[in-house]
């Protein structure tokens, strides 16, 4: 009896084990769709801008751009991180 609970207690710790371990492996935190960014001292994850992004409240107005790093899209137009206009097809060209 106390060899069957020992049996199971070691069990479920090594399922533990190896789930902190594969958590602790993971390198990109962010979901799928998402580039990590660093922002003032923290990293937060900004979705990936997408050719013919369409922005709405649930989606926020910043996003990640390949070319381009962090974007952000407001008063109807697009915007780097030093201030400098985006055309929206200089966007979606690459």
């Amino acid at each position: 009896m106390y060899k069957q609970a020992f049996i199971k207690k070691t069990i479920v710790l090594g399922y533990f084990i190896m789930g902190v371990f594969m958590m602790g492996c993971e390198s990109d935190p962010c979901d799928e769709g998402y580039t990590q960014v660093r922002r003032d001292g923290m990293d937060i994850c900004l979705p990936d801008y997408l050719a013919g992004t369409k922005v709405t409240p649930e989606s926020g107005n910043r996003f990640y751009h390949q070319k381009y790093g962090v974007i952000t899209f407001e008063d109807g137009m697009w915007w780097d991180e030093d201030l400098n206009h985006i055309e929206h097809t200089e966007l979606d060209n690459n």
